[in-house]
């Protein structure tokens, strides 16, 4: 495959007679990062990777198409999340149930994921599935370190959450159009600068946030390189946190803004700094935003902890698994 004749290019280098001249020029992040490359890929495990690649692709088309009968109606797990809106207690159920009745067919698939895994982690030596993907991941901490987190997590965030959780936050409305004229008065309250570049954003067209039938949920922003440009992605949904999503994403926004022409890694550690940052900054301005400015603060304040302990429950689950 073409992965790997870059492995066996790499290997030329890092074998070869300018290997260190290599490393001075081009830095030890790269380098590191070519030598890492080497020891995760190998024509050996190609095959393991295709058939593991190929299951999570199973695993989630399955995810969107397969149902629920309930009531005497058919839900995709995408129906149970609309109906959420207008039951949530009864989406809940349904959710559990779409869960259980197809569990039999989830756990084959990511039974044999994890098979291949530990088998993929063998043949490349390592002590284990979750050895190799931390450094698949470039981090500069083990698995281990991670359940230290996990430990901290339980003993700080968990009451935090149950605490912030305690107090129910409901939908609230807002209106497209407010939006759009609210989200730029508030960054420029932040800093001028954030004001200049949303309002570059409008003027070039580089977004994407109306409501439009058929458009993907949530958001992302991107980089189009033939016009030299970050570009903003959500979809409206018509409530305060399509507005907090809006504004994350400008975070991105102006953090590929401002450094789109320095010579700079993308890190996922550091990524979240601006989009978060100015989720929270601009919070302080939600009695512009909103009647109901306590709650959208409350309700961020839970989207921002939630998460956190989730994935690290996942973590932990995971690791006892590869074990």
């Amino acid at each position: 495959s073409l992965g790997n004749l870059v492995n066996d290019l790499n290997r030329a280098i890092i074998e070869g007679p300018y290997a260190d001249q290599y490393r001075e020029h081009y830095g030890d992040y790269v380098y590191q990062s070519m030598v890492d490359a080497l020891r995760l890929n190998s024509s050996e495990v190609e095959a393991l990777k295709q058939r593991r690649n190929q299951l999570n692709i199973d695993y989630n088309n399955n995810l969107t198409t397969m149902t629920l009968e309930a009531d005497g109606q058919t839900f995709t797990m995408d129906d149970i999340y609309s109906y959420a809106e207008e039951d949530p207690e009864k989406a809940y159920e349904y959710l559990i149930r779409f869960y259980k009745d197809n569990a039999e067919q989830f756990t084959a698939y990511y039974a044999e994921m994890i098979e291949l895994d530990r088998e993929t982690a063998e043949k490349l030596g390592f002590d284990s599935p979750a050895a190799m993907y931390y450094l698949s991941y470039t981090r500069d901490y083990t698995p281990d370190d991670a359940m230290g987190y996990v430990e901290n997590t339980k003993k700080i965030l968990v009451p935090m959450a149950n605490e912030v959780s305690a107090i129910q936050t409901y939908r609230i409305p807002m209106e497209y159009d407010d939006a759009l004229s609210t989200i730029p008065w508030a960054v420029s309250l932040v800093d001028t600068n954030l004001g200049k570049v949303w309002n570059s954003m409008m003027e070039y067209g580089v977004h994407d946030f109306e409501s439009l039938p058929n458009k993907q949920s949530g958001g992302f922003t991107t980089t189009l390189y033939g016009y030299d440009t970050p570009f903003a992605y959500t979809n409206w949904a018509e409530d305060l946190s399509s507005a907090s999503t809006m504004i994350h994403e400008f975070g991105h926004f102006y953090d590929s803004w401002i450094r789109y022409d320095e010579d700079v890694v993308q890190n996922l550690d550091i990524a979240e700094v601006y989009s978060q940052g100015l989720e929270l900054l601009t919070s302080k301005y939600y009695e512009k935003f909103t009647e109901y400015p306590d709650e959208g603060r409350q309700a961020m304040l839970s989207r921002f902890i939630n998460p956190l302990i989730y994935q690290l429950m996942l973590e932990e689950f995971q690791q006892e698994v590869y074990k």
